[in-house]
């Protein structure tokens, strides 16, 4: 366990060490002129399904698919969006059929950085679980929190793609009893546009 963890923390560290330098390089001639933008809204569509279990050398004891929508509003390269999750756990440490249903509503910000090429995403509020459990009941709630700290941008017109390799999700939709927790990392995927 204790591996795991430092193996854990290591990676987190270095990709947001990446993401810090990529942040400090990015000093465009727009940016230094100081051009005024107009407030711009959009919204996003996305996907995250586990993808690294067996990277941190930690037994896999449970899956996820999750699927997302993001209302979104700032100036150039920050925005504020409000976003709705629902996530699907399946846990064969019990049971290989046993499984979570749980939806986040919550709300994040965005930036875009290293010339737009690349952006940082964090997300954060209650989570819901959407189904009776061995120790909670349906409705029972707790809180989320989504961290995406590196991801790619391809910018397609007025449209665009986000493409992030790896992303925390740190879930726990009951606090009560015995808590139900889920630690995972997550290949992600979004697509949007601005309105």
């Amino acid at each position: 366990m204790k591996k795991y963890l430092i193996k854990i923390s290591t990676l987190f560290f270095l990709t947001l060490m990446i993401s810090h330098v990529a942040m400090a390089k990015n000093h465009t001639a727009s940016e230094n002129k100081k051009v005024k933008t107009k407030t711009k809204a959009g919204m996003e569509i996305n996907y995250s399904t586990s993808l690294y279990g067996a990277l941190f050398g930690a037994e896999r004891f449970y899956d996820n698919n999750g699927f997302g929508l993001e209302l979104k509003i700032g100036k150039r390269d920050w925005r504020f969006f409000a976003a709705i999750q629902f996530n699907r756990f399946k846990n064969s440490a019990i049971d290989y059929n046993a499984k979570d249903s749980v939806l986040n509503i919550g709300a994040g910000f965005s930036n875009l950085y290293f010339n737009r090429h690349m952006v940082f995403k964090f997300s954060a509020g209650p989570a819901f679980l959407l189904n009776d459990s061995l120790e909670h009941q349906k409705g029972s709630s707790g809180f989320y929190v989504d961290l995406k700290p590196l991801g790619f941008r391809i910018r397609l017109s007025k449209s665009y793609i986000d493409i992030f390799p790896i992303t925390l999700l740190w879930e726990m939709p009951a606090t009560t009893s015995v808590p139900i927790l889920y630690i995972n990392y997550r290949f992600a995927v979004s697509a949007g546009f601005n309105f």
